[in-house]
């Protein structure tokens, strides 16, 4: 069987290495003033309230933590209605009601930054970048995180680079009071995640231990408003050293199946405009017959999978409610010719028959 998850990055030989100083980071963060945090929702937070910022606009499609994060730092939330890629023209609505604006790498897709970002400066507003999805995504040649006064990166384990953990990067001198330290047990949890991960996504001991994984994804999000721990870093520090081949690998499946799979009426493709290079984190496939197209790959043996995180904010929103009902992920850091049976199967199966 074929599992939709994304295949942890991290290798127990990183907790338990040396300290290195490693260029590689500058190939992929950009440059700017850093600073760890124990998560990227709570550096989310701490540029808010630092901003001093009461209005936030983020898109009404994204991870529901990004709400959450707003929230916690006293802001109101003001929606703007998008897809997996905000338009300009989503934005320019409610560009006079903020003081600051959330751009969302969905997925590692990034949208026309160098426009959305003329249009913030034009009004006085500050642009936030959230690339925990799009670590090493290019638009017009530059990294995500370029573009803004403000760059968020995750590594979640279910991220481009794993483990814990996330990091600001800011334009401006970021003053972070002292955070709490990170708790040691669930520091040795995410060890142990990283220890049982290739166990626990087998292909014969997934029917069994799937359930529990639900059970982690619709749980409400822990704050993490902690201190990035120093092995946290140095981990994901040794793993930026093998970042190179890591995104080649997905880039390269992700090609494969947009040069590949055959769209129609009841399936697309999300494609990423001629000026970007997505990080590749996920295919992205939206389906008017999801629940179907779900059905007969699992019958056949694959798994995609609904992003139970990513959802729609607002009850009242269009596209963001279109996006969540049709969407479908894969994740793509895996080998070849697992791409190849996937593009062939979703190109076997014929949706035509079948209305919603």
């Amino acid at each position: 069987m074929l599992l939709s998850q994304q295949r942890v990055t991290p290798k127990i030989s990183d907790v338990w290495s040396k300290p290195i100083e490693d260029s590689s980071l500058d190939r992929y963060i950009p440059s700017g003033e850093r600073s760890w945090v124990g998560s990227a929702r709570e550096g989310l937070r701490q540029i808010l309230l630092q901003a001093k910022v009461t209005k936030v606009a983020l898109p009404a499609y994204t991870c529901k933590v990004v709400l959450e994060a707003v929230k916690r730092a006293g802001c109101q939330p003001i929606l703007y209605d998008a897809g997996v890629v905000p338009k300009v023209k989503d934005i320019q609505k409610i560009i006079s009601e903020v003081q600051a604006v959330v751009v969302c790498y969905n997925f590692g897709f990034m949208p026309e930054m160098d426009t959305i970002s003329e249009l913030c400066q034009k009004n006085k507003v500050i642009v936030i970048e959230d690339c925990a999805q799009a670590l090493g995504a290019k638009y017009k040649g530059k990294l995500a995180g370029s573009f803004g006064d403000y760059a968020l990166f995750s590594f979640g384990l279910s991220k481009n680079i794993g483990f814990c953990g996330g990091l600001i990067v800011s334009k401006t001198h970021l003053n972070l009071p002292p955070l709490e330290k990170y708790p040691l047990k669930e520091l040795l949890k995410i060890i142990s995640q990283v220890l049982i991960a290739p166990f626990f996504f087998h292909p014969r001991i997934y029917p069994w231990s799937s359930s529990q994984l639900h059970k982690e994804l619709v749980k409400e999000p822990e704050a993490l408003a902690y201190s990035c721990p120093t092995l946290a870093q140095r981990v994901i520090v040794h793993q930026f050293q093998r970042y190179d081949a890591i995104i080649a690998q997905r880039q390269r499946n992700a090609l494969f199946c947009w040069k590949n799979i055959v769209r129609r009426e009841e399936l697309r493709v999300l494609l990423p405009s001629l000026d970007s290079e997505p990080s590749s984190l996920y295919l992205v496939l939206l389906s008017r017959n999801k629940t179907l197209l779900r059905q007969k790959l699992a019958e056949a043996g694959i798994e995609v999978g609904e992003m139970l995180t990513f959802c729609s904010l607002d009850e009242n929103s269009t596209v963001a409610l279109q996006t969540e009902k049709e969407l479908l992920t894969f994740a793509l850091y895996r080998p070849q010719k697992e791409i190849e049976q996937l593009v062939k199967t979703i190109n076997s199966i014929n949706l035509e028959e079948h209305g919603n």
